[in-house]
């Protein structure tokens, strides 16, 4: 999640300072909602990513990667279980395999689960319910598998005939 403050005028990741008697894990939840006003909760721990926020928006540490701003923020949907219709849908039939290959990757976190926080809780394995989430969306657009994904602002088409996936 990232918050565009108004008194800067950019973007940043929420966070703020662990208070007194305040584990980490409760210092998350709360500066997320002191800062956006939507209240989380946290799942399985994932391996950490570094981010330098500055003047010129925020740069993933690398050093090839040049400063830059995101000229558009989407919101990934396939591993939540929201009322939310996804605002556009990504065929990845092709890559769905490797897809959940590389969740098997982290074997030691997902190997036996059944669930991760609030993803999928209904008690079958997390690749089974991957697979199936996928599909679901995937025939949303007429392909096999899909990906959902969710932007705050109303997307532009300039001609409705060139739309991929027809009403009947």
């Amino acid at each position: 999640m990232i918050v565009h403050r108004k008194r800067y005028d950019d973007w940043t990741l929420p966070k703020g300072k662990v208070e007194a008697g305040e584990s980490v894990p409760v210092c998350a939840v709360r500066e997320v909602h002191e800062e956006t006003g939507v209240t989380i909760r946290l799942g399985v721990p994932l391996d950490s990513i570094t981010y330098e926020a500055g003047n010129a928006g925020l740069k993933k540490v690398e050093p090839k990667v040049p400063v830059h701003r995101p000229r558009k923020v989407i919101h990934a949907l396939s591993f939540r279980e929201d009322n939310q219709k996804p605002t556009f849908v990504v065929d990845i039939s092709d890559a769905f395999e490797k897809k959940l290959e590389a969740i098997g990757c982290y074997e030691s976190q997902f190997g036996e689960a059944v669930q991760a926080g609030e993803v999928y809780p209904n008690g079958e394995p997390l690749h089974d319910l991957i697979r199936h989430h996928a599909a679901h969306y995937g025939s949303l657009i007429r392909c096999r598998y899909g990906e959902p994904f969710y932007t705050t602002e109303t997307m532009r088409v300039d001609d409705v005939a060139t739309l991929e996936v027809s009403t009947f």
